[in-house]
């Protein structure tokens, strides 16, 4: 159980692009939703914000997806998410066409060798070169739903908190029971397989999580 809050999330919804821009900085340019926190020197949660563009559907179509980084970042305690299960995580809280454009992507991504080894995309601490972003953020949306679907999602965080501690190869044996890392890419690829399509069909919805409720109440 999280403790409640201390400081809201504050959420601006912005009447165009220049009023959005003003704030997120001109690297939003292409996006229409962003989060930010700020942290104590104690890892305690400073200030919570997130910025959407109002003159579009997916200005709040993207709020969900920067909840999800809000809220993941609390539970971990003020540690910063690795990159991919930051972004594949708020990426299984947008909407299913969105998913499938993703999808697409890595699709793509595996086919033309711009795709990622998962010993790689496990380690990548920033983003990627341009060229491999948009498998980049498909390959994480689809780990992230590969181990969720392994057992209880909520075991997901839990995980993230063994990799803080102990690295992965532990934490996959603790939490996944999968020996190690080049055994979770054997299994990833058997199981987009199992997919089929390769999609996983897995989308959080913050009003069916109780614990996103809790945090968003206060």
């Amino acid at each position: 159980q999280q403790p409640a809050w201390q400081c809201r999330c504050e959420v601006t919804v912005h009447a165009g692009i220049a009023g959005y821009l003003a704030v997120v900085g001109s690297g939003g340019r292409s996006t229409f939703g962003s989060s930010s926190l700020s942290f104590t020197k104690c890892k305690q949660v400073a200030s919570r914000s997130i910025d959407v563009r109002g003159d579009s559907p997916r200005g709040l179509a993207a709020l969900p997806h920067e909840m999800t980084h809000v809220v993941l970042a609390d539970w971990l305690d003020g540690q910063q998410p690795p990159r991919w299960a930051d972004e594949g995580m708020a990426i299984l809280a947008d909407s299913h066409e969105k998913q499938m454009l993703h999808e697409r992507d890595l699709s793509c991504g595996l086919a033309q060798g711009s795709a990622f080894r998962v010993a790689e995309l496990l380690t990548i601490d920033g983003y990627p070169e341009p060229n491999r972003i948009p498998a980049f953020y498909g390959q994480s949306a689809s780990l992230t739903a590969c181990l969720a679907l392994r057992d209880d999602p909520a075991r997901f965080v839990e995980f993230l908190r063994r990799v803080h501690n102990d690295g992965y190869d532990r934490a996959l044996r603790d939490i996944y029971h999968i020996e190690n890392v080049a055994q979770l890419e054997n299994h990833w690829h058997s199981q987009r397989l199992a997919w089929n399509s390769g999609y996983h069909g897995v989308q959080l919805v913050l009003s069916a999580a109780p614990a996103f409720d809790a945090a968003l109440s206060n």
